[in-house]
């Protein structure tokens, strides 16, 4: 074999190997960006939850309901946007590996010198980069919303809360 054909295969397999690597890394930093939202709102919506539980057991009275269930509601809406976060994830994901499938499938009509079907896989993977980098921004975008419903929840429950508790003043 060659030289040149040596090296040319190991520069392949080097590339491939340096793919593999981004995919992984790029798929444990989105199981990272995915978990606080599922744990905040998650948890601060089990935690008013039991509060409330605890609250209308004793004595059944509590001056700030409807704030408290607004913050139910951001809370539980944040649990939906970290779901749809979580589901375009995975499209990006998916989209992403069909991209790469595509660029394979273009080397190996390259290899057998089919022009057109080197150009039909090579313009199908751009269509699916571009779907997964659409699906990649739309999960960023949930993600916050998710971030944001939360602090919102916060900010509503925290105000119930001192609400009910601070001494009326006439």
């Amino acid at each position: 074999m060659p030289k040149n054909k040596e090296k040319e295969i190991e520069r392949y397999k080097a590339m491939q190997a340096y793919r593999l690597e981004l995919v992984r890394a790029t798929n444990v930093f989105e199981h990272a960006a995915l978990k606080p939202p599922f744990i905040l709102n998650g948890g601060a919506l089990v935690v008013m939850m039991a509060l409330l539980g605890a609250i209308w057991r004793d004595n059944g009275q509590f001056a700030e309901k409807g704030m408290l269930i607004y913050a139910l509601i951001c809370w539980g809406a944040g649990l939906f946007f970290a779901a749809i976060a979580a589901a375009s994830g995975y499209l990006s994901q998916f989209a992403f590996l069909k991209a790469r499938h595509k660029e394979l499938d273009a080397e190996h009509a390259k290899d057998a010198r089919d022009r057109i079907e080197v150009r039909r896989n090579l313009t199908d993977q751009k269509i699916e980069g571009k779907r997964g980098i659409i699906w990649r921004d739309w999960a960023k975008v949930c993600v916050v919303l998710s971030l944001l419903l939360f602090l919102a929840g916060v900010v509503i429950g925290a105000n119930a809360l001192l609400m009910s508790i601070s001494p009326v003043t006439e």
